[in-house]
């Protein structure tokens, strides 16, 4: 499935409900404002790329028990010179992997980021050759539902091997045919086939796609709560949150910088709900509302 395309439509649930990924590209349009945190990401990425981050970097084994294994079938002397080769070029690949994953654990723990924050490193880090230091979406498996029927993604010629992954293609079958001799038939009567079988295709494409979202509820991806709906009042709630969480605002504090007259309660409460759903930690001042 090709999720290399970021354009915020991608990622609206519904027409007009935003999703999750809606309110954490939000943020990280705050974040990435932020002096401090560029130029604390560009240092990260200059360490990963020192080490080296692998071009299929998801598919690199890290657990310790796959690394026993591997330097106990390099050690144990009876792999062909260019299979234990081929070995030890992956441990190192491993083991770099281990590395970059402690940085990536270690700016986590310095940065709020949301639940997929690790993800989204590795993602900006792969396309920082493109784009300036910042974070951005990182659309990965597993970070978003795999639906769909099981296709060929790739195939292993020397090894005869296919790769299938579900892919959510919309296909659209119509095996009809209808005359039209222009003598005969008239335009009116031509438009008429045509709509009959537009019917046709809008009706299959739109039964497919009911069960691609059924599909992804069934997986626990839903769109973000209505008070989200509107795109002014999400960005709203989400400043707060930075400010919140990345600035270490107090309630106090944001609520006099809106001097809008709403009340602080109301907005820890709405601050404190965005950081549960997203997984943006909160600084523990144990101030009260």
């Amino acid at each position: 499935m090709d999720t290399s395309h970021n354009h915020p439509a991608f990622f609206k649930r519904r027409d007009r409900e935003l999703s999750h990924l809606d309110l954490i590209g939000l943020y990280y349009r705050f974040l990435n404002r932020n002096k401090r945190f560029r130029t604390a990401i560009g240092m990260l990425f200059d360490r990963i790329d020192a080490i080296g981050l692998p071009e299929r970097y998801e598919e690199v084994q890290t657990d310790n028990s796959y690394i026993r294994g591997q330097i106990s079938l390099v050690r144990s002397g009876r792999l062909p010179p260019e299979i234990e080769a081929a070995e030890r070029q992956e441990l190192q690949v491993c083991w770099g992997m281990r590395r970059i994953s402690r940085l990536l654990e270690n700016f986590c723990g310095a940065w709020p980021l949301p639940y997929s924050g690790r993800d989204d490193l590795l993602w900006s880090c792969s396309i920082r050759r493109h784009e300036r230091d910042r974070i951005r979406h990182g659309v990965v498996g597993g970070f978003i539902p795999m639906i769909g029927p099981l296709s060929v993604v790739s195939v292993d010629s020397g090894r005869s091997v296919a790769v299938l992954q579900a892919q959510p293609w919309v296909t659209v079958n119509i095996a009809e045919r209808f005359e039209y001799h222009p003598v005969i038939h008239d335009r009116e009567y031509l438009n008429a086939q045509v709509k009959a079988i537009c019917k046709k295709v809008r009706e299959q494409v739109v039964r497919q796609a009911a069960d691609y979202e059924r599909q992804v509820e069934q997986a626990g991806f839903t769109g973000a709560a209505p008070a989200y709906v509107d795109p002014d009042s999400a960005r709203t709630f989400v400043y707060r949150l930075y400010l919140k969480a990345v600035k270490r605002l107090s309630w106090h504090q944001i609520t006099v910088k809106e001097g809008r007259g709403i009340h602080r309660t109301t907005i820890a409460e709405q601050v404190r709900r965005l950081s549960n759903e997203l997984g943006i930690p909160l600084p523990e001042t144990g101030e009260q509302v």
